[in-house]
């Protein structure tokens, strides 16, 4: 029934992740009642519902039961769509069994402390369990006296663990060969009535979507996000079919999910294949010796890049490589007639010296020598290794105090960190706030402005005039700010990897100024970064037929299963 269903989503090549969002659409088109047909002689559950609720009300009254959670009846406006005829919506804790413990929250944290650990005795469950689906690995155990004083927080066969703090909402059944043991604080244990909802139709409406978005509320907690609460899990409106439809509901899934492991496992060992073409590729382009073959390799990625690459994270590598084979002196030829690389750099120090004396520019303070640092690879003999902080002028920002900020545009723009820096690397800055007390610490329109905190390494162009705060500094390149801005883009990861810190990463002006930097003549540098524009314009082509191939795709498939499952 499937297989043309499969030959189709193999052919689309989709990844792993688009898989994942086909369980989530068939799973939620599932408890919406959309992929079984109803059958008029099936039975409402709502006759059971009503039984057991009045069965519960007498078990309270013999205080063997706890009491229920006090709601009101379900309104059609409280519920997210209409179920098919035959189905009721109902509340959570009415498919619980009539079990004082059928939901327990694990025990305090105090209750089980390390010391009560044992070799061997009574298992303890923990996260692991469910957010991997196996209910047999255990390595905790309690002494047979500690277990007892935590009885009620015992779970065994045809029980449920959820998870309830760091990987959250995961979910596993216990199965009959499954060791009795003690919850830790983490877990909540389910048992469910049998009579209302099957195990396994129950395993998929809690995994499903719908669900998931209900319990998983990241109001709470702090450091991480935390379930919903014992009580307003038991009032969550639950959609629930007669148990015959839950069977074929069941069936259709199984085969389903089925069709997607394998396909899931073809397409996995697909990518492992197309990760090692890429870096093969990639390879290749980085250890080309000379630009023609940089070209015929290039050419080939280009020619095949709709198989190469898959998303935009694939296409960044080879972004990199371009940039590795640039200030390497392995992207353009060395043309030795071009002017010598010396008379590039005494311009640049010319003009940055001319501002020192005109009051323009503060004189740059003194930083670690590239002598004790070292040049970092070898570059050709027209080059010539030099420091940010010498041919650059490298100024690390100053914030004005606090009270002067304004956003209603009095006074001069402020760039203070990220928060001022457009989504996109080598980007344009942002004016959103202003200060009327400015520092002497200002940046140009057209200089790099490097955050030095927090974002480490995160690149910006000055779009404007403004003073720069103390989570930000400038790098100002003179004749050759175009290829420093490429040279700082290529080395971002680096400057990340440098920071230093032990609430946030930060760089010092010794770090940026002392930073090694190879220089090409100019005319190179210019055929350098014509050449990397020319590459990243292709790329950001490639990324955008990605990215709508994507939706094209996604809308396709989204068709096709509809087409394939959906029973209207």
């Amino acid at each position: 029934m499937y297989e043309k269903l499969f030959e189709h989503l193999l052919d689309s090549e989709i990844e792993t992740g688009t898989i994942h969002k086909i369980r989530d659409l068939v799973l939620d088109l599932a408890i919406m009642g959309r992929i079984a047909p109803q059958q008029s002689q099936d039975k409402s559950p709502l006759s059971k519902i009503e039984m057991f609720a009045k069965e519960r009300l007498e078990l309270v009254k013999k205080k063997e039961l706890p009491k229920a959670v006090k709601v009101d009846d379900i309104k059609i406006d409280d519920v997210q769509f209409e179920p098919p005829s035959g189905w009721v919506w109902c509340h959570f804790q009415d498919i619980l069994a009539l079990d004082r413990y059928a939901m327990k929250r694990g025990p305090f944290g105090s209750s089980i402390r390390k010391g009560d650990f044992v070799k061997s005795g009574v298992r303890v469950f923990e996260q692991f369990n469910p957010i991997n689906d196996d209910p047999h690995w255990m390595r905790y155990f309690l002494t047979n006296e500690k277990a007892e004083e935590l009885a009620n927080f015992y779970a065994g066969p045809g029980d449920y663990l959820v998870s309830c703090s760091g990987t959250l909402g995961r979910i596993c059944r216990l199965p009959e060969d499954t060791e009795s043991g003690i919850i830790n604080q983490a877990l909540l244990k389910l048992k469910i009535n049998l009579d209302l909802i099957s195990s396994d139709y129950f395993l998929y409406l809690f995994r499903s979507n719908y669900f998931q978005r209900i319990i998983l509320n990241k109001s709470q907690g702090l450091a991480q996000s935390n379930m919903i609460g014992v009580r307003e899990l038991k009032v969550i409106h639950i959609p629930l079919p007669p148990l015959n439809e839950q069977s074929r509901i069941v069936k259709k899934l199984d085969e389903f999910m089925q069709i997607l492991d394998s396909l899931e496992k073809t397409i996995l060992e697909r990518d492992k294949k197309l990760v090692k073409l890429r870096e093969s590729s990639h390879l290749e382009l980085s250890e080309a010796k000379d630009e023609q073959t940089f070209r015929m390799v290039f050419q080939l990625i280009t020619d095949n890049s709709e198989y190469l690459y898959q998303s935009s994270q694939d296409l960044s590598f080879l972004r990199r490589a371009v940039l590795n084979f640039a200030f390497r002196g392995k992207l353009t030829p060395q043309i030795y007639d071009d002017e010598p690389v010396t008379q590039l750099l005494d311009r640049i120090l010319k003009q940055k010296n001319e501002q020192i004396e005109n009051g323009v520019i503060a004189k740059p303070k003194s930083f670690t020598k590239l002598s004790e640092i070292g040049e970092p690879y070898l570059i050709p003999k027209n080059w010539k290794w030099s420091q940010l902080g010498r041919e650059c002028l490298v100024v690390m920002g100053n914030s004005p105090k606090s009270t002067s900020y304004n956003n209603d545009e009095v006074g001069i723009p402020l760039i203070n960190g990220p928060v001022e820096f457009s989504k996109e690397e080598l980007g344009p800055t942002l004016a959103k706030k202003y200060t009327t007390a400015p520092t002497s610490k200002m940046c140009q329109i057209g200089d790099l402005i490097v955050c030095v905190r927090a974002s480490t390494g995160r690149t910006n162009i000055a779009a404007f005039d403004a003073c720069i705060g103390r989570g930000v500094g400038l790098i100002r390149g003179y004749d050759a700010q175009d290829y420093v801005n490429l040279y700082m883009l290529w080395i971002g990861s680096e400057l990340r990897a440098a920071g230093k810190g032990m609430i946030f990463s930060s760089l010092t002006y010794d770090d940026l100024a002392s930073w090694p930097i190879p220089f090409p003549p100019l005319e190179e540098a210019y055929r350098i970064i014509d050449r990397v524009r020319g590459a990243f314009d292709l790329s950001d082509k490639l990324e955008r037929a990605l990215s709508t191939q994507k939706d094209i795709r996604g809308k396709l498939i989204q068709g096709l299963i509809r087409d394939t499952l959906v029973v209207i």
